[in-house]
């Protein structure tokens, strides 16, 4: 595998600390954006409830959605972008809550792998379930997590385009056309993310 030149002074489980550090601060701020979504489709929030996970956010958010008076395409396309939430965090949850031991396979000129432990279910669970895993496996379930929360600030975005109780301002400011299209690429996950952090739309077929 390919890395920047100024990871080589790291070594391999320093590598590792660091991209399950960055796969955690994009989880929160995934959950930050499940967060927002889940207040604007209350509609009545309640200032006693409960915190909810991830995974509770988005699929809270999956059952208020078709409730929230917008059309039937932009309820697909959200409740496709919230799924992928949900995808990416069980995966988080992977790379955050396994035990990663070094593996005992491969040499000096291998790439550096683990085997990662799961705790099973239960008051007396043991960790089982061994998997070997590699770096790259931690970098692409951080590129996941990047384009999820894409996806999940396009489906945020539309709501404040096409929603009766957030549109209505948004309408009296706007001078330019709808960015809806734009937002839908986001949710459909038809987008490139550029190196420098921007991203590029592609055409739907």
């Amino acid at each position: 595998m390919h890395l920047p030149e100024s990871f080589s002074a790291l070594s391999d489980d320093d590598q590792l600390s660091l991209w399950v550090g960055r796969v955690a601060r994009v989880h929160a701020l995934l959950e930050y954006s499940l967060s927002n979504l889940h207040e604007v489709l209350q509609q009545s929030p309640n200032q006693n409830s409960r915190v909810l996970t991830v995974h509770q956010l988005a699929l809270e958010c999956r059952r208020l959605l078709p409730a929230a008076g917008i059309g039937k395409d932009l309820v697909a396309a959200g409740s496709k972008a919230l799924v992928s939430a949900q995808n990416a965090n069980a995966v988080r949850n992977r790379v955050v809550h396994d035990m990663w031991l070094p593996s005992a396979d491969g040499g000096a000129e291998s790439d550096p792998s683990w085997v990662a432990f799961r705790r099973g279910d239960g008051p007396q669970a043991q960790y089982a379930d061994a998997s070997a895993r590699d770096l790259g496996s931690v970098i692409d379930a951080h590129a996941q997590m990047i384009r999820t929360r894409v996806r999940v600030s396009g489906l945020y975005m539309a709501l404040h385009e096409v929603m009766p109780k957030l549109a209505a301002g948004n309408h009296a400011r706007r001078k330019d056309p709808s960015e809806l299209p734009r937002y839908f690429a986001y949710m459909e996950d038809r987008f490139t993310l550029e190196a420098n952090g921007d991203v590029t739309v592609h055409e739907s077929l």
